[in-house]
């Protein structure tokens, strides 16, 4: 017996393998090379889609920043295109979300409470980060002002950024006081001149103080009163 395979016979041997196993072999190529072209596919499109987003983003704060200095309709119509071409074209971005803000502010200017609560609610719904949290604390604030102050409540309970914990306390106070809940409203107070951070935060400190003495029991109101005029 020949201690080796004559040609012919690893050619056979050769195309036997290939009749077994050349099929499963081609598919674990193709579907590697299109896994690593698809891969690289996406990451151009994510970026495409980014840089688009981006120049339709800024070309949107140009037209708002001129809006605010001049209101006007075709200003306001242009801004309005711009946002809705974000929320149709890239709804999944972080563009998108910001130009329902917008959206949100241009509804209230014009007095369209439902058109800006819809924009927020949108904003809640889409978003998972801190921006979910502005967008409920403003539709709260909104609620509030329709108001509906238990929805309001609900909202806010929700709301967890620390960046906003003082605003937040402060709105449950207003909410809490407009309801005749003093007790509940005088700890919202003090929790949100807890929560205030120095610096910028502690502007807001004298009208939240104004606020707590108006809640709080006549007899501790003029104590506060009398010590501050001995």
């Amino acid at each position: 017996m020949a201690d080796h395979l004559s040609d012919e016979e690893q050619l056979e041997a050769l195309k036997r393998w290939w009749q077994q196993n050349g099929v499963q072999l081609l598919l674990v190529i193709a579907l590697t090379a299109a896994g690593w072209f698809g891969w690289h596919w996406w990451q151009d499109r994510q970026a495409a889609i980014a840089a688009d987003s981006a120049v339709v983003y800024n070309a949107m704060l140009d037209r708002l920043g001129e809006w605010q200095r001049e209101p006007t309709d075709e200003g306001r119509q242009s801004i309005v295109s711009y946002a809705r071409t974000l929320k149709d074209t890239h709804p999944n971005s972080q563009y998108a979300r910001y130009a329902s803000l917008v959206l949100a502010r241009i509804a209230l200017a014009e007095g369209d409470a439902a058109g800006a609560a819809t924009e927020l609610q949108w904003v809640v719904d889409q978003a998972d980060d801190a921006l979910k949290d502005i967008a409920r604390y403003r539709l709260a604030r909104l609620e509030f002002a329709n108001g509906d102050g238990d929805r309001a409540l609900g909202l806010l309970s929700q709301n967890t950024s620390p960046e906003l914990a003082a605003l937040v306390a402060e709105l449950k106070g207003d909410i809490h006081a407009s309801q005749g809940d003093n007790a509940a409203a005088r700890a919202s107070y003090q929790s949100a001149l807890e929560q205030l951070v120095t610096g910028a935060g502690q502007s807001a400190r004298p009208m939240i103080e104004l606020k707590l003495n108006q809640v709080m029991p006549a007899e501790d109101s003029t104590q506060d009163a009398d010590e501050e005029g001995a």
